[in-house]
This record gives C-alpha cells, sequence and structure tokens, in this order.
C-alpha cells in the first residue's frame, strides 16, 4: 500500500471516529434531557400533592376560623377584591397563615369562656369598684389570654419538620468576656465562602473549655440571632440536660459540617426563621428526649443523619434536650 493510500485510509477512519463521537454525544444529551425532565415531573408531582394538602388545610382553618367568630357573634363579611387576603406564595406564609388561625381561635374560645366565667360577677365588680369595671375585665382577659395560649390543637401544633438541625464543627471556643457562665464558639456548617456562625452557650459548668474544642455537635440553625451579654449568638448547641447535668449531643461517626439531622416521618420543610413571638421552639422543646438507649428522639423517633446512623447523648438516658 502506497504512502497516499495509507493516508486516505487513516483520514476516512478519522471521519468515520468523527461521525460516530458526534452521534455518541447526541445521544448521551437526549439521555440527560430525558433523566432531568422525569426529575422535574417527580418533583412537580411532590410539590403539587403538597399543595393539595395545604390548601385543605387552610381550607379546613378557615372553616373552623369562621365558626369561632360566629360563637361570638362576629359578623361574617363576603370577600371581595379589595378585602382579599394576600395571596400565599410559599410554604412559610402558609405556616404564617396556620399560626394566626390557630391562635384565633384559641383568643376567641378563651375570651368566651372568660365571658361565662365573669358575667355573673360583673354587676358586683362594678358596684364595688366605681365603674372601673369594664377595665378590670380586659385586664383579667388579657392576662388569662397570655397564660393560656398555647399549641393545644394536637393536629395544629408544630413539629419537628420546623426545625433546621444540622451537624457542625466547634472550630474553637473561648470564654465569654462579659459572662463567666458562658462560652464562645465558632461553627463551621459548611454555609460555603469559608463563613462561620457564633454561638453563645452556657456550658462553663458542664464542661471544660479544651472539650470544647474542635468537636461535632449538633445545632439548631434557625433560631432568632439574639445578643447574649453583648455578643450574638446565630445558633444553639443541642444538649441532653438535667439541672444537674448537661452533655452535648453527639452526631454519629462520619458526620460532616452541614448534614442534615432528620425525623423518620417529618418532611424537612425548616423555617428560614423561628418566630419567637409564635413560640414554635416551646411548642416543639417537650417532645425533643433520649431514650433508654440515649438515642436523641421527637416523640420517641431517633434523630438520625441520612445514611450514618443516630444522635445520641454521651451517658444521660430518658431525659429532656435543649
Amino acid at each position: 500500500m502506497t504512502n497516499e493510500a495509507l493516508v486516505a485510509t487513516l483520514e476516512s477512519r478519522a471521519a468515520q471516529a468523527d461521525e460516530m463521537i458526534a452521534v455518541l454525544r447526541r445521544r448521551i444529551a437526549e439521555v440527560k434531557k430525558i433523566t432531568s425532565e422525569k426529575c422535574v415531573w417527580d418533583e412537580g408531582r411532590r410539590l403539587k400533592h403538597e399543595n393539595q394538602q395545604l390548601a385543605m388545610q387552610v381550607q379546613q382553618l378557615k372553616e373552623q376560623l369562621m365558626e369561632a367568630e360566629s360563637r361570638n357573634g362576629v359578623k361574617q363579611v363576603p370577600i371581595t377584591a379589595q378585602t382579599a387576603p394576600k395571596k400565599v406564595t410559599d410554604l412559610n406564609d402558609v405556616r404564617n397563615l396556620v399560626d394566626d388561625v390557630t391562635n384565633g381561635i384559641a383568643r376567641d374560645d378563651l375570651s368566651k369562656s372568660v365571658e361565662r366565667e365573669s358575667g355573673s360577677s360583673g354587676d358586683v365588680t362594678k358596684e364595688k369598684s366605681g365603674g372601673k369595671s369594664k377595665a378590670t375585665k380586659k385586664e383579667d382577659v388579657k392576662e388569662k389570654s397570655k397564660a393560656k395560649e398555647s399549641c393545644s390543637q394536637a393536629d395544629l401544633e408544630p413539629d419537628f419538620s420546623r426545625l433546621d438541625l444540622r451537624v457542625g464543627l466547634i472550630v474553637s471556643a473561648r470564654k465569654h468576656p462579659d459572662a463567666d457562665s458562658l462560652y464562645v464558639e465558632e461553627v463551621d456548617l459548611a454555609e460555603g465562602g469559608g463563613r462561620k456562625r457564633t454561638v453563645v452557650s452556657g456550658l462553663v459548668r458542664f464542661m471544660s473549655l479544651a472539650d470544647m474544642q474542635n468537636r461535632m455537635a449538633v445545632f439548631l440553625c434557625n433560631l432568632k440571632p439574639a445578643k447574649m451579654r453583648g455578643v450574638t449568638s446565630q445558633a444553639m448547641i443541642m444538649c441532653a440536660s438535667t439541672p444537674d447535668k448537661v452533655e452535648v449531643l453527639v452526631p454519629p461517626e462520619g458526620s460532616v459540617p452541614g448534614d442534615i439531622v432528620t425525623c423518620q416521618g417529618y418532611a424537612t420543610n425548616p423555617d428560614r426563621e423561628l418566630n419567637p413571638k409564635k413560640k414554635i421552639f416551646e411548642c416543639i422543646a417537650p417532645d425533643l428526649k433520649t431514650n433508654g438507649e440515649r438515642v436523641a428522639t421527637y416523640r420517641g423517633i431517633p434523630w438520625t443523619v441520612s445514611d450514618k446512623g443516630v444522635v445520641v447523648a454521651p451517658t444521660l438516658a430518658n431525659v429532656n434536650i435543649k
């Protein structure tokens, strides 16, 4: 075979190879497109189902609110374009609506019961107080409302899904400059850009400064930042707690900063920030406990880090988590 024939053969084979590569690239692109479309379709179907459930819940709450208002003599006004409520655009809007309606129902029912209790004694109070009975009644109702208003409706109360619990690494810890009982920790939660959160914790009585250094822990990351003796705390370290002993919860072996802590049966849909006025964490906290095997649980269901294991306390069993 002459050189010219050999060159021609090689050029032909190169052209065939280029054509095959182009075909393969097209097929890979088609596979990627099909896979992407399937993922989008599956996610859309999940979101549609979740939106339907939320819409049903909102409708039930609306009916309960209207019933409570009717019982208390509140006239129902038809909704017009001018009086239409703000459009719900995301899950947090729905949560805020649920909380507002729940609190409204609790206030209405409580006000009605207080009025029944105080009705028979109203005239006597008026005579003794010389016309001040109205103000006194209002103050009493307000105080009782604050004391009893809580998440008493079991089907409406917040749950574990509202919490943003993540594994974090305490990069450094030091004593608070203005408080002997507090530590100030710098925590890596793998939030990008080298960002670290400052966390203030009252663990001086229970743990040495050396034990706080370079350790993994679980942090509640969507509390509203709060100043503690001049230092802003941006999260809360989770601990098994008794009056005499407190232990930092331990993530499973192999956990890394940023790992999400989950609880089976509760979807991970945390609030961007827990509203302190609605006491969401305070309603959830009584159900956060370690079990007899020292495993952190919510209503008896273990806290887990996906594919790595459960969160535990070093020694404390059957105690509250704070």
